[in-house]
């Protein structure tokens, strides 16, 4: 898997755990970022660095490897952990 594809599979993972509103501003709010600067990460408007992307993955409650997974993987981990 390319870096590339790790930070696209990132971007998906976190937006498929955003689904009810006002989701993003709690995420972003526990990541110690701004809502709006999520949503330009979210997008593809920006790119997270690795500091930061761990700091999202911890906030949402996932590893940072889970996050990079292709979405089937994903999918299968994060129903496992409901």
């Amino acid at each position: 898997m390319t870096p590339e594809q790790s930070v696209a599979n990132f971007r998906r993972n976190i937006r498929s755990l955003l689904t009810e509103t006002g989701a993003q501003a709690r995420l972003a709010e526990r990541a110690g970022i701004d809502r709006h600067y999520l949503s330009a990460l979210l997008a593809g408007k920006k790119t997270p660095g690795l500091a930061l992307a761990y700091k999202i993955a911890e906030a949402a409650g996932f590893d940072l490897a889970q996050l990079a997974l292709p979405e089937k993987k994903f999918r299968a981990t994060a129903l496992g952990r409901r």
